[in-house]
């Protein structure tokens, strides 16, 4: 999506850190309350359409679902059930109130200068597998030859997720569980993307950190979205009750699901809200507002398994680490995360047949 010049800051050798989506498995959501810093509202920029940009540079294909409309896109014979079974999910947590992942369980995403000195990342075996798996490391292996800055932060939360931003060569990496021991970083799982220009939004072959092999870093709710007063790409959705491995549906990659959930949703499934439904007159919060707005346009993807339904946020922390002032304690105007979705409709979702928008070849 094409957007008006971002107002960058750097820090040490990092342009931006950008915290987004739930990434790890099994995350149990950001209910978490923090106090709001006094912090002036930020200024709302108006953007014509736009494809997803960090600095000037493409990080997906033109035409990636990321960036597709889907507001007139048909609907599944079986949405019915699959947002009956979303909606039920909604409501077993948090007091039926999906969680808003700002402080914790989403991904720092990093944007490094060109230059950025890179450094392998070793293999972690946190699953015990038992052997590095091949193409992980070595000679052209994903976590090879990588742009990591040394002050990089992951994300808070057991997924310690990371995802690195290179637009001067159009590379995208995501680590999961990423760590630095005695100054070596090193990660259990995550990919590589080395064109981003010439890729769909997904990494192949197993790899990549969400459970999905979605690529993260395009389905959060950005700092630029909420600024600029609008979203203009699809926003991932964690769930507890995925669907097996077998169960998958395009864009998904791949799952680690359970056939033995209660309700099970396949990884991949998308979502819309309908443009009959009027946002503006739901008294969702500002943020609950774009994101539903978001759902019209651009639609909702099932990417991760997670304890909670959930929808990632930007992390504000590198821009705090350079400001002093993190810009979601302005963005939430005083409000909890954990009510930023309050109101938000669920039931009114309309499910897009499996495997909508794959391409022939695929």
């Amino acid at each position: 999506m094409r957007r008006a010049p971002r107002s960058r800051v750097r820090g040490g050798v990092a342009a931006l850190a950008l915290v987004g989506l739930a990434l790890a498995a099994c995350s149990p959501g950001d209910s978490s309350t923090r106090p709001p810093a006094a912090s002036p509202t930020p200024t709302v920029r108006a953007t014509g359409d736009r494809h997803l940009l960090y600095d000037g540079a493409p990080i997906f294909a033109a035409g990636s679902f990321w960036t597709t409309r889907v507001t007139d896109a048909p609907t599944n014979p079986e949405s019915r059930q699959i947002v009956a079974a979303l909606a039920d999910q909604v409501a077993e947590h948090n007091g039926g109130i999906a969680s808003f992942n700002v402080w914790k369980y989403n991904a720092s995403i990093v944007e490094v200068a060109p230059g950025q000195p890179r450094v392998d990342v070793a293999f972690d075996d946190c699953q015990h597998k038992g052997y590095t798996p091949r193409g992980l490391t070595g000679r052209d292996g994903q976590f090879s030859d990588v742009p990591l800055p040394a002050d990089a932060t992951p994300n808070p939360g057991n997924d310690a997720a990371l995802a690195v931003v290179s637009p001067a060569t159009h590379e995208l990496w995501e680590f999961w569980r990423l760590k630095q021991v005695d100054g070596q970083w090193q990660a259990c799982w995550g990919g590589h993307i080395a064109d981003t220009r010439t890729n769909p939004g997904y990494f192949e072959d197993g790899f990549g950190a969400s459970a999905s092999g979605l690529a993260g870093t395009a389905g959060a709710v950005h700092i630029q979205d909420v600024r600029a007063g609008r979203i203009d790409h699809a926003l991932t959705l964690a769930i507890p009750g995925t669907a097996g491995w077998k169960e998958v549906s395009w864009p998904a990659q791949r799952s680690d699901g359970s056939s033995s959930s209660t309700s099970p949703i396949k990884m991949g499934t998308r979502l819309r809200l309908p443009a009959s439904v009027d946002v503006d007159a739901l008294g969702l919060s500002r943020i609950g507002t774009l994101v539903a707005h978001a759902a019209q346009d651009y639609g909702l993807v099932v990417s991760e398994k997670a304890g909670t339904v959930s929808i990632g946020a930007e992390s504000g922390a590198l821009e705090e680490r350079v400001t002093g002032t993190n810009p979601w304690n302005g963005f939430l105007d005083g409000q909890p995360s954990y009510s930023v979705l309050k109101g938000f409709p669920w039931k009114d979702l309309v499910a897009l047949p499996f495997d909508y928008g794959k391409p022939a070849a695929d």
